[in-house]
């Protein structure tokens, strides 16, 4: 296991008055004592019990989640920086497991129980969708791609560049790292959060969507278009179907015209859906192409 002084944990927040007092002092519990705060300009007594606290405080610039990890990255000195929600519902005990992982991955993520009582049945559905779809649109096999508890090599976080806003981070975060480097993960536990959520769960679930059609567009153009050209099976048996109804009530109905326009559609949509999965493996090898390109540049 790396030294806990290896690692600092940042604490993103915004009105957390409630929750930030136990997080930092179960931290502390347990070893951690390189703890910053970057807070969204709360209204509450945030800030007060942050410093009274004797931790390392620090207002970012700009406005949500995504603009206080770029932030507080000029501050962090050590090699592992852990990013965590401040609202008490992830477990300072399993940082060691990040610990153990990062050796071996840029990135270290860590995987809840979706089925968990403390996730609204909403947000098991929404973090079960998200995370199949991030799968899909980047050659991925994760588990919980929204989880507010990852470990990143700080180095390398430094060399990414940070375009999205929000919540939506945790999905820029991990389509780059997995494009340029390795990702594990870890599960972890998880308990209920104390305080109000600030987050809508439809609003940001939304964004989510647009941003992985983004990524999609930028990272896996093949497998896009051949998911909306493979819907062209669709109309297809729609009007063989179609077809086919005519024939049944009068031999004399039939339509060759349609039946030829048909099948058309039908092998194109067949043609789409085998491209799908030979653009899948090439888009592998095409990841670990771009992985080594930036990782020479960043060399240089």
């Amino acid at each position: 296991m790396k030294n806990k002084n290896d690692v600092t944990i940042i604490l993103p927040t915004l009105n957390e008055e409630e929750p930030i007092g136990p997080v930092i002092d179960e931290l502390r519990e347990f070893g951690y004592n390189n703890i910053i705060v970057i807070d969204g300009h709360s209204t509450d007594k945030t800030r007060e019990i942050a410093e009274s606290k004797k931790v390392e405080f620090h207002l970012q610039k700009g406005k949500g989640k995504a603009d206080g990890i770029k932030t507080v990255l000029e501050y962090v000195k050590t090699p592992y920086l852990l990013i965590m929600d401040c609202d008490y519902t992830y477990d300072a005990r399993d940082i060691e497991k990040f610990l153990e992982k990062i050796k071996y991955a840029n990135q270290v993520i860590g995987i809840r129980d979706l089925r968990s009582k403390e996730i609204p049945k909403f947000n098991q559905f929404g973090n079960s969708l998200i995370t199949r779809a991030f799968n899909l649109v980047m050659g991925a096999d994760l588990n919980d791609i929204c989880c507010g508890m990852y470990m990143f090599q700080t180095d390398f976080l430094k060399r990414i560049d940070i375009k999205l806003t929000g919540y939506q981070i945790e999905l820029e975060l991990a389509s780059k790292t997995g494009e340029y480097g390795k990702i594990a993960e870890v599960p972890i536990n998880y308990r209920q959060r104390l305080g109000e959520t600030k987050m809508s769960a439809v609003r940001e679930g939304i964004n989510v969507f647009k941003n992985l059609f983004k990524f999609s567009k930028v990272y896996n153009p093949a497998l896009l278009f051949s998911v909306f050209a493979g819907l062209l099976i669709i109309p297809g048996f729609v009007l063989l179907g179609y077809v086919g109804i005519l024939w049944l009530e009068n031999p004399q109905n039939f339509r060759s015209g349609i039946v030829q326009i048909a099948i058309v559609l039908i092998i194109m949509g067949t043609n789409a859906i085998a491209f799908t999965l030979i653009s899948s493996h090439l888009r592998g090898v095409d990841r670990k192409l771009n992985a080594l390109i930036w990782n020479l540049n960043n060399k240089n």
